[in-house]
């Protein structure tokens, strides 16, 4: 486990004030003011930022539709969660004992906002963009090549299903939000004609759009889209 007191390196990167690297690593079941939730919305803008100028680059002849696709595959939960496993990040957060106990080190929400919060706090350590970008790049190599084709994401491909069937198309709506304006939650729910309505939390509206489409495509019932 990493020594978060002295100078160390995560991700190659070699932290000159290590109380922002451990502040990365802090998951707020410590009760410490000085968690990574701050960081993981500015890790979060980061690596949107980085991975679409990338597919914007590499696929010059794309539409915007299909760099979208692969753009939210690529930042999608599961990715981030997966880099995070790859790099044994969990083994690394500083969480208190219930939170261990419950298999927070495993857990996908928690890896997915400590790897934003790291490339936040590098972000914040070196001053300089391009040195994220690097690292988040080389992190990412092995998956960049994944799709020779644009990946479906969940709400494109709930789309066409709704399409297909000629039913109006998904209606994502905010319930309500709640906490401070940096740790957000929101109450979304999505709305397809003849399917229950859906209703989740999230820190975040984009990430929970996604995860509405996914759990709409998992219980929809086409019959009653016509």
């Amino acid at each position: 486990m990493l020594d978060v007191n002295k100078k160390t390196k995560i991700f190659g990167y070699e932290f000159r004030d290590c109380g922002l690297l451990k502040t990365a690593l802090t998951h707020p079941s410590t009760n410490k003011k000085n968690n990574y939730q701050r960081l993981e919305f500015l890790g979060d803008r980061i690596l949107d930022l980085v991975v679409a100028e990338y597919v914007f680059k590499k696929f010059p002849n794309e539409k915007e539709g299909d760099l979208a696709k692969r753009h939210i595959a690529l930042v999608c939960g599961e990715m981030i969660s997966m880099i995070a496993k790859e790099n044994v990040v969990g083994e690394e957060i500083i969480m208190s004992i219930g939170e261990h106990n419950t298999g927070g080190r495993q857990n996908k929400s928690n890896l997915e906002d400590v790897v934003e919060s790291i490339f936040a706090a590098i972000y914040i350590d070196s001053g300089d963009i391009n040195v994220v970008r690097e690292i988040i790049l080389q992190l990412w190599k092995p998956h960049l090549k994944r799709f020779t084709s644009p990946p479906q994401d969940p709400k494109s491909e709930l789309q066409e299903i709704v399409q297909k069937y000629n039913a109006p198309l998904p209606i994502y709506e905010l319930v309500k939000q709640e906490g401070p304006a940096h740790e957000p939650v929101f109450t979304m729910k999505i709305i397809v004609k003849g399917q229950e309505e859906i209703q989740i939390t999230s820190n975040n509206k984009k990430k929970g759009e996604i995860e509405l489409a996914k759990l709409m495509l998992s219980n929809i019932d086409k019959a009653k889209l016509s």
